[in-house]
């Protein structure tokens, strides 16, 4: 798992894109759903950050 760190990143990157594109799109629109499936894609957002976080302080870790 050389390089899941970057992999990590990327996805976290590529989610909060489309959080935005998602935003832009459907700007005043506020429909139940929609608010449901922006803050599950929040919470997976998050998730990736304090994973890509974990990897980077285990790496660190195990360096020394």
């Amino acid at each position: 798992m050389k390089y899941s760190i970057t992999i990590h990143l990327l996805i976290s990157a590529s989610l909060l894109l489309i959080l935005f594109a998602q935003d832009l799109q459907n700007w005043g629109d506020f429909s139940s759903i929609r608010q449901w499936l922006t803050g599950f894609a929040i919470i997976v957002w998050l998730m990736h950050l304090f994973t890509i976080l974990y990897l980077t302080i285990r790496n660190k870790k195990e360096r020394i």
